[in-house]
C-alpha cells in the first residue's frame, strides 16, 4: 500500500512565488496547467513547494460589467503536489490572500467535467451561476478558447482561406479544425461582508 504523505497546513509557510515557479508547479500538478495571474501564493513545507493558489484580475471577456473601483479577483488556480495530501491548505491560502490583499469579492469557476464545486462551498463561497456548455477548438493538440476564432479574428489569422459568407464554425471546418464541447461551469463568489 503506497499512501501519499499527509502534511498539515499549520506546518506550512505561505509566501508569494514568482511566475516561473508557479508555471512549473501548475503544469505538473493541475489538470489545466498554468494560467495568467498577478498574485501567486505558495505553501512551503520544509522549503518544498507543496501547494499554490493564484489570483488574477477579472478578464474583460468573462465579466463585462465590472465597476471601475471595485476590487474583484478571480481565484484562477489551486493545486497541491500530486504526490502528497496537504490537509487544510486551501483554507490557509485563501485566508492569507484575504488578510494581505485588497478585495471586495473573489470569484472562481468549477469545471463540471470534473467538479461539483464542493471545495468552494467548504471555503465559504456561494454558487452564483450555472453556466451552460461552451466549445473550444483543438489546434496542435491544445484546447483553444473560441474567442480567438471569431469571424473578425479569422479574417486576420487566415486571410487566404477565410470566407466571409460562412459562419465561424464553417470556416473552421474548411480548415479541418473541429470544436469540442465542455460540460459547462459553476461560478462561485465570496463577498467581503
Amino acid at each position: 500500500e503506497n499512501l501519499s504523505p499527509v502534511i498539515m497546513a499549520r506546518k506550512c509557510v505561505i509566501r508569494e512565488i514568482d511566475n516561473d515557479m508557479k508555471n512549473k508547479f501548475l503544469n505538473k500538478n493541475h489538470i489545466q496547467g498554468t494560467s495568467i495571474s498577478q498574485i501567486n501564493l505558495g505553501a512551503f513545507y520544509d522549503d518544498a513547494l507543496v501547494a499554490t493558489m493564484t489570483f488574477c484580475k477579472p478578464r474583460i471577456l468573462m465579466n463585462k460589467r465590472i465597476e471601475k473601483n471595485k476590487k474583484s479577483w478571480e481565484l484562477a488556480r489551486f493545486a497541491t503536489d500530486i504526490n502528497s495530501r496537504v490537509v487544510g491548505i486551501s483554507s490557509k491560502l485563501l485566508s492569507f490572500f484575504k488578510n494581505n490583499y485588497e478585495w471586495d469579492d473573489i470569484y472562481s469557476y468549477a469545471d463540471k467535467r470534473w467538479s461539483t464545486g464542493n471545495l468552494y462551498f467548504k471555503l465559504g463561497f456561494t454558487l452564483n451561476k450555472d453556466n451552460p456548455p461552451d466549445y473550444y477548438y483543438i489546434l496542435d493538440g491544445k484546447r483553444k478558447h473560441r474567442w480567438g476564432f471569431r469571424k473578425d479574428a479569422l479574417r486576420e489569422k487566415y486571410p487566404t482561406t477565410f470566407d466571409p459568407t460562412l459562419t465561424e464554425y464553417q470556416n473552421m471546418l474548411n480548415m479541418n479544425i473541429d470544436r469540442v464541447w465542455d460540460c459547462g461551469t459553476l461560478k462561485f463568489i465570496i463577498k467581503r461582508t
